[in-house]
């Protein structure tokens, strides 16, 4: 081989060398980068999210002689309810269906709760029949499983609302809905939740059921503050500042809706 070919042999050589980590620290940046601010395979959604950090062991929101508030719902309401507890003390009395276990054992026995809506009436209607326990208001909050997992199919959904709808009727407790929280802005599925919680205001609307617009109060926090301060990198759960808004928001809320519920008695 000639000097000349030797030395243009050379040069390519390390010009590969110079475009290949080019290469792999633009690969990084795009998906890993996308990744980490919950898009692509980074973006899960787990009913049990919060599981680890929300104490079972907290007793202080249940208290036998005051109005019971039973919570179920899915991974974002165990994320709010330790503050709404907090929120509420002395004036409700808070439970979440993570609590039923320790406080309440052998209601929901057997009872699978996947996070989706259809899943939310065995264990409704296993906590309303209870001779243990009595709520007077029905706290239920989902929509993000049936989106993210049950295929969006909105009449299924729709069905299922129906169904709860009848079994807070039967049993003669207040149903108060909550609609499902967005997504990061710019996520494709924030289309499909507002579609969601359009189809759940009507079915509600119908019954006379009060709403609290979680979803909206969201949307304006998002404003008031860096929206990386109130949600985690997943895109779609929240921090403990986004949380504690949240349950702020909610017992305002619940005391509007209780006060106007006495004012018709």
């Amino acid at each position: 081989m000639s000097q000349k070919n030797q030395n243009n042999s050379g040069v390519q050589r390390r010009g590969t060398h110079r475009r290949f980590p080019l290469f792999l620290l633009l690969t990084w940046i795009v998906f890993g980068f996308g990744f980490g601010l919950g898009v692509g395979s980074a973006e899960q959604l787990d009913v049990n999210e919060h599981n680890k950090t929300y104490d079972q062991s907290e007793k202080m929101g249940y208290q036998k002689d005051l109005p019971q508030v039973y919570v179920c719902g899915d991974s974002i309401s165990v994320g709010y309810t330790p503050f709404l507890k907090s929120e509420l003390k002395g004036r409700f009395s808070v439970v979440h269906r993570r609590d039923l276990a320790t406080l309440f054992p052998g209601i929901n026995d057997g009872i699978r709760y996947s996070g989706m809506a259809h899943s939310l009436i065995a264990l409704t209607q296993a906590v309303l029949k209870s001779e243990d326990y009595h709520p007077r208001y029905l706290w239920l909050n989902c929509g993000l499983h049936d989106i993210m997992r049950g295929g969006g199919r909105i009449k299924k959904y729709e069905s299922s609302l129906s169904t709860l709808i009848k079994l807070a009727e039967k049993y003669q407790v207040q149903l108060i809905w909550v609609t499902t929280t967005p997504m990061r802005t710019g996520n494709g599925r924030n289309k499909k939740i507002q579609e969601f919680n359009a189809a759940a205001r009507e079915i509600m609307r119908k019954h006379k059921v009060p709403v609290i617009d979680l979803h909206a109060q969201l949307l304006t926090l998002f404003k008031a503050h860096q929206e990386k301060k109130i949600m985690k990198k997943d895109g779609i759960h929240f921090t403990a500042l986004g949380y504690e808004n949240q349950a702020k928001f909610i017992a305002e809320q619940l005391e509007k809706i209780v006060k106007a519920e006495n004012a018709k008695r």
